[in-house]
């Protein structure tokens, strides 16, 4: 398993290791920030992003980070965003896009990869 994918597949793992969940679907997208941007940049942009998708989807229960890898290749990060169901995924995916924010995110990075992920949680033995 190359680098990249691992690290990918921890920041999904980080996001929700701290809650008990039901099956949910994780979008994960490998960027790297433009010259001159900061991760700050990408958190007030991102935050316009998850209003718009939230409204598209009509649910709150959509989740959107900023994966900073802290072991392995750091010259990039992730965007791992959480849908509650594979119908609130689809219904952002096939919204019509809104190009301000289109346009500001290819200002912002230069994203390469995306993976959509499913999420079944396994329960504890006894």
């Amino acid at each position: 398993m190359n680098n990249k994918l691992k690290a990918a597949l921890a920041a999904v793992l980080l996001v929700f290791s701290s809650a008990v969940m039901a099956e949910s679907y994780v979008q994960v997208l490998t960027c790297k920030l433009n010259d001159g941007m900061t991760k700050e940049d990408a958190h007030e942009l991102n935050a316009k992003w998850l209003t718009w998708a939230r409204g598209i989807a009509g649910t709150d229960d959509i989740q959107s980070s900023f994966a900073s890898t802290v072991v392995g290749d750091l010259g990039g990060f992730s965007w791992v965003d959480s849908y509650p169901s594979l119908t609130a995924w689809a219904a952002v995916a096939e919204a019509d896009e809104d190009e301000e924010l289109v346009e500001a995110f290819g200002e912002l990075a230069k994203c390469t990869k995306s993976s959509l992920i499913n999420l079944d949680p396994t329960k504890a033995g006894k």
